[in-house]
């Protein structure tokens, strides 16, 4: 059986942190511990987004996540979960590209929709 992993973006904080544990009850998670550096902290659900891994990386090693946005080539792409499908897939420009398994060359993360900085960042760099 595959490990599922997840990640939260923490969106008061405007910052990713590790899943150390999840809570559920009969409506699915509701709180969540996460790293908080030296420290982990509790928050509740309406305070995170949790992100999956989609058990792919990138060109560089990098572990391709719900939400990254990565760069093949000219083009960028977004990794999201298609609930019709029941797949993780790529969109360009809100469209539907194609499952992520169809394409894996030369993939790059360049940032996440949930951190602009990031995406920013990297742009500057280049």
């Amino acid at each position: 059986m595959r490990k599922i992993k997840v990640k939260a973006w923490i969106v008061e904080e405007k910052r990713m942190a590790e899943v150390l544990t999840l809570s559920f009850d009969s409506n699915g998670v509701f709180a969540a511990n996460l790293d908080a550096g030296k420290v982990s902290l509790d928050y509740m659900s309406d305070e995170f987004i949790l992100l999956q891994h989609t058990s792919l990386k990138d060109k560089n090693g990098v572990e391709i996540y719900e939400g990254d946005r990565v760069r093949c080539g000219d083009h960028a792409y977004v990794c999201m979960w298609n609930e019709y499908r029941g797949e993780f897939a790529w969109y360009c420009d809100g469209g539907y590209i194609c499952p992520i398994g169809d394409m894996r060359t030369e993939l790059e993360v360049i940032g996440n929709i949930h951190d602009p900085e990031l995406l920013e960042e990297r742009h500057r760099e280049e």
